[in-house]
Formats: C-alpha cells, sequence, structure tokens
C-alpha cells in the first residue's frame, strides 16, 4: 500500500467532513422544511419588494440580487436611449442581461405599465 501523506490525508478529512455536514444538512431539511425558508430568505419578497423597472433608481438597481453596479449601469443607459422598458423581456436586450441573469432578476422586478 502507498503511503499517504500529510496534505492527502487533510484533503481526505476534508472531503469527509464535507460529505457528513451535507449529508446532516439533508437529513435536518428534510425533517424540518421551514428550516430551508429561513436558508432562502435572500430572495424573499418581503426583503426585496418588486420594484419598476422604469422608475427605479441606479442605488436601488444595485440593491437587487444579481445586479452589480455595471449591470445597473447598463440598464440606466439603456433605459437613457431606448425610453421606458415596454415589457420586462426587453431586459434582454440590455448588455450584460443574458438569460441566466435575467431569470434571476425577473421576480424582483414589477411588469411595466
Amino acid at each position: 500500500m502507498f503511503p499517504i501523506t500529510k496534505q492527502e490525508r487533510l484533503v481526505l478529512i476534508t472531503f469527509g467532513l464535507v460529505f457528513l455536514f451535507g449529508t446532516a444538512f439533508q437529513y435536518v431539511f428534510k425533517k424540518n422544511p421551514a428550516l430551508e425558508n429561513i436558508v432562502n430568505v435572500m430572495d424573499s419578497q418581503t426583503i426585496y419588494p418588486k420594484v419598476d423597472i422604469n422608475k427605479v433608481s441606479y442605488d436601488q438597481l444595485v440593491k437587487i440580487p444579481y445586479v452589480g453596479p455595471a449591470t445597473a449601469k447598463h440598464i440606466m443607459d439603456y433605459r437613457k436611449t431606448h425610453g421606458p422598458f415596454q415589457s420586462l423581456e426587453q431586459l434582454k436586450s440590455v448588455e450584460g442581461v443574458d438569460r441566466g441573469r435575467f431569470e434571476k432578476i425577473f421576480p424582483f422586478l414589477k411588469e411595466p405599465r
């Protein structure tokens, strides 16, 4: 058998601990589904109420999950150049907002009227 180095032993122990903690969390969440709501609080409408894409300021945009300063600037520039958004789908035309990012920020935005 090959000798195991100290670093390899540490990697194996770390992997084992991650596996054990993951299994324990799965078990706890299965037994008590209410705990999962605590973990998913980031997506809560209570913390992040929906905003109107045509009225939101740059500072408010940056506070929306998954919208960073660059994306917020692109949204503001697009709105300045093209006028108000007619639908949220139009956000996909903004630089830096691909389908994946759109799906993440969509729940935090109101449909324009």
